[in-house]
C-alpha cells in the first residue's frame, strides 16, 4: 500500500496552525493504515523540503502524533 498525504506549507507567524495541519496528515495516515490492518508504516520528513517546515519541529509533531 501507498498512503499519500500533502503536507502543509510552514508559516512561522502561525506555528500552531502549521503544527496542527501537519499532525492532521499523520493522524489521517495512521487511521487509514489502521483501517487496512497495516502493521508497519514509514514516513519521509513531511513538509521539511519545499514546504520549509523546520525539521526539529516536524519531528516533534510526528512523534506526538
Amino acid at each position: 500500500f501507498v498512503i499519500n498525504t500533502v503536507g502543509p506549507v510552514y508559516q512561522s507567524e502561525q506555528k500552531e496552525k502549521s503544527a496542527f495541519l501537519l499532525q492532521s496528515c499523520y493522524s489521517t495516515s495512521f487511521a487509514l493504515a489502521n483501517l487496512y490492518s497495516l502493521t508497519s508504516i514509514a514516513y519521509p520528513a513531511i513538509s521539511c523540503g519545499a514546504n520549509h517546515f523546520p525539521p526539529q519541529e516536524a519531528a516533534q509533531v510526528a512523534i506526538e502524533s
